[in-house]
């Protein structure tokens, strides 16, 4: 296996444990208050660390929170341009093979006489 397929992996467990999180805060949000559970809500991301950063007893939760968004982000993002330079690579062979095709072509149809000895 490729890892590129290591990073998406990774990439993707770190997007879960970070909605799990993010769920997570959202309830204790509303258990809190509803002020609370509505800036979890309608701020995403951003509303849970808030909500976790300014309770003192979730803190952990804020930064394991914020280590899971990053991981998310970072890993995906070095996955998705490797996969991109793959298929640029790719890309680029496929157009010089094309041309050495085209090439060959084109040194054929220019014989005028072909004379076969038989």
């Amino acid at each position: 296996m490729s890892l590129t397929f290591f990073l998406f992996l990774f990439g993707g467990l770190c997007g879960l444990a970070a909605v799990v999180i993010h769920i997570v805060l959202l309830v204790q949000g509303f258990k809190t208050s509803v002020g609370w559970g509505l800036l979890v809500l309608l701020l995403g991301g951003l509303g849970g660390l808030i909500f976790a950063f300014g309770n003192w007893g979730r803190r952990g939760w804020a930064v394991v929170y914020l280590v899971a968004w990053i991981g998310c982000a970072t890993l995906m993002g070095v996955a998705a341009y490797q996969t991109a330079q793959a298929a640029i690579g790719a890309a680029e062979t496929t157009a010089a093979g094309m041309q050495e095709a085209e090439a060959q072509i084109e040194d054929l149809s220019n014989v005028e006489n072909i004379q076969l000895d038989l």
